[in-house]
């Protein structure tokens, strides 16, 4: 077969996967806003609208557990397979003292990759987890603190709280 050919061939092939993953991504978009979310499941809903994959999925739940152990004031170590999580984000998770507030949001922003947004995407966040009943000293101690600190956002997502 032609060299030229066989490039011809292979670019269709991109561009026909380029366009089939297009559709899956717009059906996947199209089914998240025609479905109602189901209230057994708040946090798996919103890890579908914030696109939270498998990967990122383990790299939060890893620091909603160091940060629950921080705040409880048990040791922190560093996990034998922990190289899922960057150098910089492990040394801001892996330190022996309570975690502040800001700490807390900055650290789930980095992990989130949306460093630059407002708080938002971590209240649905709280707010979701304290629906399912997960990691819920760390979300208690999150909506207390931000309360006290007059920031009364989180309270307005949800009835729940």
């Amino acid at each position: 077969m032609d060299e030229k050919l066989l490039i011809i061939e292979l670019q269709d092939k991109i561009q026909e996967l380029s366009r089939k993953l297009t559709l899956l991504n717009d059906m996947v978009n199209l089914l998240n806003t025609a479905k109602a979310p189901d209230p057994r499941n708040p946090y798996a809903n919103w890890r579908l609208i914030n696109g939270i994959d498998r990967e990122k999925k383990r790299k939060l739940e890893f620091a909603l557990f160091t940060l629950t152990q921080r705040l409880n004031s048990e040791y922190i170590n560093q996990p034998n397979q922990s190289d899922f999580i960057e150098v910089p984000i492990k040394e801001l998770l892996l330190v022996d003292k309570k975690p502040e507030i800001d700490e807390i949001y900055n650290i789930l922003k980095l992990v989130l990759e949306k460093k630059d947004e407002d708080d938002f995407i971590i209240n649905t966040l709280v707010v979701s987890l304290c629906r399912e009943g997960r990691y819920r000293e760390l979300c208690e101690y999150i909506i207390l603190e931000q309360s006290k600190n007059g920031n009364n956002e989180i309270m307005k997502l949800s009835a729940f709280i």
